[in-house]
């Protein structure tokens, strides 16, 4: 039928493209790609950063406070926490890049992740494919710094948790 080429139904995307970018450059270049039909999702660190020195939100109590909550790994309820009032600062929906895309994955690359034991087996055999095999001075167990954090989709209320059922560009 008519619109139905190449698999898709009419007014269905039959393509999705992922983009691991902060770049706003890119923004009106994935605007004509989701006018063309494609779904499309960005990675990308958009976490607003401290505008003072390091350890200056130590200074207050409700600082100090937070910093004692969260020293853990992950998405712990204090770094959630923080990551929402951020989000309420600076919405990821208000950025360019995300305003042109179907759904933005938020990336943290400064706080340290347990890796999922397939995850960490892909890493293993990614690494001993490397000259030299697998090596590392940390334990295979040891977190990794950088993963997702959170996922905002469009027409969505702001950054929700992750990973988590619901599709990351719904249908």
């Amino acid at each position: 039928g008519e619109g139905e080429e190449g698999g898709g139904r009419a007014n269905k995307p039959n393509a999705c493209l992922m983009v691991v970018t902060t770049d706003n450059d890119l923004a009106p270049c994935l605007r004509r790609c989701r006018a063309a039909g494609i779904r499309v999702v960005v990675c990308g660190d958009y976490l607003p950063r401290p505008k003072r020195g390091a350890g200056a939100g130590r200074k207050t109590k409700a600082g100090r406070r937070s910093a004692a909550e969260d020293a853990g790994v992950g998405v712990t309820e204090a770094y959630w926490r923080e990551l929402q009032t951020s989000q309420r600062d600076r919405p990821v929906g208000r950025l360019r890049l995300a305003s042109a895309v179907d759904a933005a994955l938020v990336w943290d690359g400064r706080r340290p992740f347990e890796l999922e034991a397939a995850d960490r087996d892909l890493l293993a055999e990614v690494l001993s494919e490397k000259e030299g095999g697998f090596q590392t001075r940390e334990p295979r167990d040891a977190p990794v710094e950088g993963n997702v954090a959170g996922v905002w989709r469009r027409r969505g209320r702001g950054v929700g948790r992750w990973p988590n059922a619901d599709p990351v560009v719904p249908e």
